[in-house]
């Protein structure tokens, strides 16, 4: 029987990661906003882990009464640095640690074949696999800018034209989780999960439950949940060495847009007016200026969509 328990729950915007010992104290806990760790899921490197989890296991393979102590610090660091890219890694983790509280509780010898564990060699498999079904579930289901029908509607028309026993859709599975109080001020639904499938299963439903959003970034491309305001069209990831995310560089896009755009009007605006007076002093013949002035028009309405650049525009009306 163990003296420690995993459990996770989604509260107040966070999702937690709790692991509580027999006296019910908290030993480790971790949050994240919800549901960061799906968005993450949803563009994780599978294929490249695919070395890291083998490394796992081989290391596990090879630890000796003689190296135990070394091999498995190294492997705790593995599991810390995996838990790090994506939270549903720390169940991973409370697993390999709770292997180790086993093997001390028993007395038993420490070795590769006491620590191994086998389930992760086909680990990355099947995430990848459930990662391209939420892949196939997010635009069709809770991407915010498709439809205006609710999740469970959309959830119906995602099933008859996929298939609900297509291995492209995303298929929910029983989830059993509890009721209780998670601190002084809050009750939430705990699950208490047996494998990475089941946190995953828990969040996905919750997105569909709790009508979670997304939208695809204008500057990433990448799917964010939209959990503020409605409009926001630019994710809070990191995109540069400089350390900015999409919504710093949204930000200062549209502010130079803007002002491009105040510049190209006032431009615009400058000459116009310049121009009219000639109209007075017979410069030039009214019906001579509002031709020019319709060109003028749609010269500022191709620089102001990025056809021409303001240099090019500001060219044309010194010489027009």
């Amino acid at each position: 029987m163990s003296d420690y328990v995993f459990k996770t729950y989604i509260s107040g915007g966070k999702e937690f990661y709790i692991v509580v010992d027999s006296n019910g104290s908290i030993t480790d806990k971790r949050e994240v906003p919800f549901p960061n760790s799906l968005v993450s899921l949803l563009y994780m490197d599978f294929p490249h882990l695919d070395g890291w989890f083998q490394g796992i296991y081989a290391l596990a393979e090879r630890i000796t009464p003689v190296n135990a102590h070394e091999s498995m610090k190294e492997i705790s660091e593995q599991y810390d640095h995996l838990a790090e890219r994506l939270a549903y890694f720390e169940l991973s983790k409370f697993q390999w640690q709770e292997r180790i509280r086993q093997i001390r509780r028993s007395a038993g010898v420490v070795t590769g074949t006491a620590l191994q564990d086998k389930t992760i060699v086909a680990l990355c498999d099947q995430l990848l696999a459930i990662q391209k079904q939420i892949q196939t579930l997010i635009p069709r289901v809770l991407d915010m800018d498709s439809s205006k029908d609710s999740s469970l509607e959309r959830m119906v028309g995602y099933y008859q034209t996929l298939g609900a026993e297509s291995s492209d859709a995303y298929r929910f599975n029983s989830c059993t989780t509890t009721f209780e109080l998670v601190d002084e001020n809050t009750f939430a639904e705990v699950l208490y999960p047996e494998t990475i499938f089941d946190i995953i299963d828990f969040h996905a439903r919750e997105c569909v439950r709790r009508e979670i959003k997304f939208r695809v970034c204008k500057n990433c491309g990448k799917y964010f949940a939209v959990t503020g305001h409605a409009g926001v069209e630019y994710c809070d990831r990191v995109i540069n060495k400089k350390g900015q995310t999409c919504k710093e560089i949204g930000a200062f896009r549209v502010w130079e847009k803007s002002r491009s755009g105040n510049e190209v009007f006032r431009l615009y605006r400058r000459e116009y007016k310049k121009r009219f007076a000639w109209i007075k002093s017979g410069r030039i013949e009214p019906d001579a200026f509002y031709a020019w002035s319709e060109k003028a028009r749609e010269k500022k309405a191709e620089c102001e969509a990025g056809k021409i650049s303001f240099e090019d525009f500001s060219e044309w009306l010194g010489n027009s």
